[in-house]
């Protein structure tokens, strides 16, 4: 006599979806106490314990929904392609049913990122960074920025550089970034975008006259800070000087906002003359020049 039959037989166990597995069992004898013993691979392993691995609920006809908990399953340490048997016993009779579970691994559906956009900002120290937009725009990604000493060179990871902005530091003056869009969560594939331009080094913020002088001066400038205190000859015309005078690099000087060229450009210095020196970032400083006859 067959006691019980099942539908399904066969199931399967997703290792990348896990879930509680069932089957529909229609009981000839209701009033049979069975047990199940579970088959792996072929071997026995163990009797299954009842509420903690499995569960049946009754519905209608003498049929049952049977089920096998994933919290089971899951600490059986599967891989893909084992096969569980699990043999429904009925006491005292012999007969059993069998529910057959086989393991698959099916790899997540995932959307592929396709492109990034270029990098956003001057490629320059001190200056940030960001990365361009993500084709499809709204993926979960990991980003990598990455550095090299030439455009087609070999790139680098950058330590910590792991946002979607980056600052370049003076180390990278030179050299040549791109950052890197890795796809996590639904998303998959890597995207890398375009080469910076070499990274310029950090625009300097000093903005200093460092020497300063006339033909007609009886001795050295006497410079402080944002003043300059000199001596001409007697008798010099001072309506009419050319100063020659040094700049801190990159620095530029104007007089009354006419741009001034050292031992070219003449000024009146028959009052206080103030040279407004811009350093590479635009920072000014003004520099107060007294220019006293002998």
């Amino acid at each position: 006599m067959v006691y019980a039959t099942i539908d399904p037989t066969t199931v399967e166990y997703d290792l990348n979806n896990p879930a509680d597995v069932t089957t529909v069992i229609t009981l000839n004898d209701a009033s049979l106490p069975f047990q199940i013993r579970v088959m792996q691979n072929g071997t026995f392993v163990e009797w299954l314990d009842i509420n903690k691995d499995w569960a049946v609920e009754e519905t209608q006809d003498g049929q049952a929904i049977l089920t096998i908990k994933q919290s089971y399953l899951a600490g059986k340490g599967l891989n893909k392609n084992d096969q569980l048997t699990f043999l429904i016993d009925f006491s005292p009779q012999p007969d059993s049913t069998a529910l057959t579970v086989t393991v698959k691994d099916t790899a997540p559906v995932t959307t592929p990122i396709t492109a990034i956009e270029p990098i956003i900002g001057e490629a320059k120290v001190g200056v940030e960074l960001t990365a361009g937009a993500l084709t499809p725009a709204e993926a979960t990604i990991t980003y990598q920025w990455m550095i090299a000493d030439t455009v087609d060179g070999s790139y680098a990871s950058i330590e910590g550089a792991t946002g979607n902005t980056y600052t370049p530091v003076e180390a990278d003056a030179g050299k040549f970034i791109k950052v890197f869009a890795t796809g996590i969560g639904d998303y998959s594939s890597e995207v890398g975008s375009a080469a910076t331009a070499a990274v310029a080094a950090e625009l300097s913020g000093e903005n200093a006259i460092t020497a300063f002088s006339f033909a007609e001066q009886t001795g050295p400038a006497t410079i402080g800070n944002g003043t300059i205190a000199i001596e001409v000859a007697y008798g010099t015309d001072v309506a009419n000087l050319v100063a020659t005078f040094t700049l801190s690099d990159g620095a530029t000087a104007q007089v009354s906002l006419a741009d001034q060229q050292s031992g070219v450009t003449s000024n009146n210095f028959t009052n206080l003359v103030t040279y407004v020196v811009r350093a590479e970032n635009s920072v000014t400083k003004n520099w107060v020049v007294t220019v006293t006859v002998a």
